[in-house]
């Protein structure tokens, strides 16, 4: 099953405290493909090596959006990872991230690259 994008890399900016959205749509041969069966994990860590327990940012499943991206076909083809402004409020630096998908025993990794976070210059948010 091909999906768009899959297998991608991932690499982002972010400033340090912002907002960033990662969307992702699913389509074979055009045709929207329902992602309400699988599981998204989001991981951002320092080291790649480092235990899961050590990651800088963990998205669970219950906090990804799993829609209709609106296109024909009526079904939940959208998944979107909201990283929050707390997420990115890290030492600014070059993150090793990724997206895993689960449905049942399948696990693929479909997109992995590298998150880097700079430092802002507006703190303020008032």
């Amino acid at each position: 099953m091909k999906a768009d994008p899959v297998g991608f890399e991932l690499n982002r900016i972010v400033t340090a405290g912002d907002t960033c959205q990662i969307t992702m749509n699913f389509h074979e041969d055009d045709v929207p493909v329902d992602k309400s069966g699988s599981e998204f994990f989001y991981t951002a860590k320092s080291n790649k090596a480092d235990a899961d327990s050590a990651a800088v940012i963990a998205i669970e499943p219950a906090s990804v959006v799993n829609q209709n991206s609106g296109k024909a076909g009526g079904v939940n083809d959208q998944v979107v990872i909201t990283l929050t402004a707390t997420n990115t409020t890290l030492t600014a630096g070059n993150y090793y991230h990724d997206i895993q998908e689960v449905e049942g025993a399948v696990v693929v990794t479909i997109a992995e690259g590298i998150l880097q976070i700079t430092a802002g210059v507006t703190i303020r948010t008032t």
